[in-house]
């Protein structure tokens, strides 16, 4: 059971009945003297023993009657400084409450939310006065109701109860919180409980961003020893092909494929120590509507092969970046050959378009590479841009992760969306010079 205490009269109260008893002497002190210098003034004048009393009687009256009306009038200032004082604490606790960052509810003994913040509105998507009368545990993942009841259970005792679950957002999707119970206690009552609900979203972004960042710094060093490790007999191997192709051989076409996979091989190492230590781009200033006509007329024709139409759509207005020109193609070409690999089968359409932007900061040039192949799966983008992560049989999981180191380099960003069944998009946006 919830433990019976004994609590101290609050200060303001013992402040109060003070400043009464100092005020109730100080109205007993002017009677007496108002009845000690009276009552021998009376005796003076020559009166009735009858009218004497009277006037004694009338005197002890008026006495005890500005008494009563000095007591009233310190009384009512009291009051007032103490209304006073109780309306500016509610004001700073309004304050506390309606300004705070977190969710802040009031329930109820019997699980109903009597008051919320309008952070609520923010995190949840609900409006404060619509979650009022509300039951709490509808808020709550199904998948944490029990243990939610049984925490209830242990705040209505009077114990204080910290969590991380889920709440459901007003459009169904779900919201990593940190949930904290306090009970609110009056005469050693619990009449309910305070909610304090502290959204993890960011918190959870940035674990992740440091975890993937772990990931790619171990991956980058593992890239970086297999890499020169590679290279070494890769190089004697590729001298030994080429020498013996300069004589004639029955086995020439197997000379071919040899170097041709030789040569792959290479692709990938260098990929390899590209993506564990990018080297400094060559940067010049160049006009990005100058790239993209280079980059189609380079891959027109695969893209008619493939049954790829590449469509382009350039501002008349130069578009000058601060950049190295061949690193700015290599990204184009490795994000439209995924694109026109994702529509082998059914061909399709390629569009490139590019839009410069002003910004508060600085003004920006998009340029956006848009497909409408089968998309990828959600479940698939997630990984997308992560050391070895492809869906490809010949992908090295390596081309996107470095076009993203590419573009970064650049002060830029690489960002990538994608429905099932609409296409995929990919925006590179770069700083203007």
């Amino acid at each position: 059971m919830f433990p019976h205490r004994r609590t101290a009269a609050p200060r303001s109260n013992r402040l109060r009945s003070s400043r009464l008893s100092t005020a109730v002497l100080v109205c007993l002190a002017l009677g007496l003297a108002a009845l000690v210098v009276t009552i021998p003034l009376l005796s003076t004048l020559r009166m009735g023993p009858l009218r004497m009393d009277l006037l004694r009687l009338l005197a002890l009256i008026v006495t005890f009657a500005l008494l009563i009306l000095f007591w009233s009038l310190t009384e009512r200032k009291l009051w007032k400084r103490q209304q006073a004082a109780i309306q500016t604490s509610e004001q700073r606790y309004r304050s506390l409450v309606d300004n705070n960052e977190d969710i802040v509810l009031f329930v109820d003994t019997k699980g109903l939310i009597q008051s919320a913040n309008p952070s609520v509105e923010t995190i949840l998507g609900y409006a404060p006065e619509a979650l009022l009368q509300t039951p709490y545990w509808m808020l709550i993942d199904p998948a944490h109701h029990a243990d939610s009841h049984h925490r209830y259970l242990r705040v209505m005792q009077g114990e204080s109860q910290n969590v991380f679950l889920t709440l459901l957002h007003r459009n169904g999707s779900k919201v990593e919180v940190h949930e904290k119970k306090i009970p609110a206690i009056v005469n050693d009552v619990v009449t309910g409980f305070f909610v304090i609900v502290r959204d993890r979203t960011a918190q959870r972004a940035a674990e992740e961003l440091l975890i993937k960042s772990e990931r790619l710094s171990a991956a980058g060093d593992l890239a970086a020893g297999i890499a020169h490790e590679i290279r070494n007999p890769l190089t004697a191997l590729k001298g030994f092909v080429q020498l013996m192709q300069s004589s004639r051989s029955e086995y020439d076409q197997y000379l071919t494929i040899m170097t041709d996979e030789l040569n792959r091989i290479d692709t990938i190492v260098s990929e390899l120590l590209v993506f564990a230590k990018p080297a400094e781009p060559h940067l010049v200033r160049h006009d990005l509507r100058r790239v993209v006509p280079e980059v189609v007329e380079l891959l027109s024709p695969q893209s008619v092969l493939g049954g790829v139409t590449l469509q382009t759509t350039l501002p008349d207005d130069a578009a000058d970046v601060i950049c190295d020109p061949n690193r700015i193609k290599q990204v184009m070409v490795n994000v439209i050959k995924n694109a026109m690999e994702a529509m082998a089968e059914d061909g399709g359409q390629i569009s490139i378009t590019m839009q410069s932007a002003a910004g508060a900061n600085r003004s920006t040039v998009t340029l956006t590479i848009c497909d409408d192949g089968p998309g990828i799966p959600e479940a698939v983008l997630a990984h997308v841009g992560e050391p070895f992560y492809t869906t490809k049989a010949a992908g090295t999981g390596l081309g996107l992760m470095v076009s993203r180191k590419i573009i970064e380099a650049h002060n830029g960003v690489l960002h990538v969306t994608s429905r099932v069944g609409e296409g995929t998009q990919v925006e590179i946006v770069l700083p203007l010079a």
